[in-house]
């Protein structure tokens, strides 16, 4: 069965913000996949820091042992091809697409760096575009 897709764009591990994301993602995974939704989060950070970023404990500034997956994008070809690669610095800015079972975008947002996303916001448009 096809499946709906949320892609979520980080800039960095290690920093204030995107572990309290994933974290808060990861908690609500069910709920996705109870709406045949997956969640996909990409980083332009190594693959190895984003192994690192799952072996340090959310206490620490890690993510800990989570379900949700993490995509390496460190040679930029996704971020760029989304629009939130942001050159000069290698990192991505704060995205958002949900993409329906069809393979179309229905959804995106590009936010500040310094703004962390809704997850019941992510979910309420899923439901609101399924």
């Amino acid at each position: 069965k096809k499946k709906w897709l949320v892609l979520l764009f980080l800039p960095a591990t290690f920093s204030r913000i995107c572990p309290t994301e994933v974290i808060a993602f990861d908690k609500t995974l069910e709920e996705f996949t109870e709406r045949n939704c997956e969640i996909l989060v990409i980083s332009t950070d190594s693959v190895h820091s984003l192994w690192q970023w799952q072996q340090v404990p959310k206490e620490r500034g890690g993510v800990g042992d989570i379900s949700i997956a993490l995509l390496s994008d460190q040679n930029h070809y996704m971020s760029k091809d989304y629009g939130v690669l942001i050159e000069k610095a290698g990192i991505a800015l704060r995205g958002t697409y949900i993409i329906d079972a069809e393979g179309t975008v229905q959804y995106q947002a590009i936010q500040n760096i310094v703004v962390g996303r809704s997850v019941l916001e992510t979910l309420r448009l899923v439901e609101a575009f399924q």
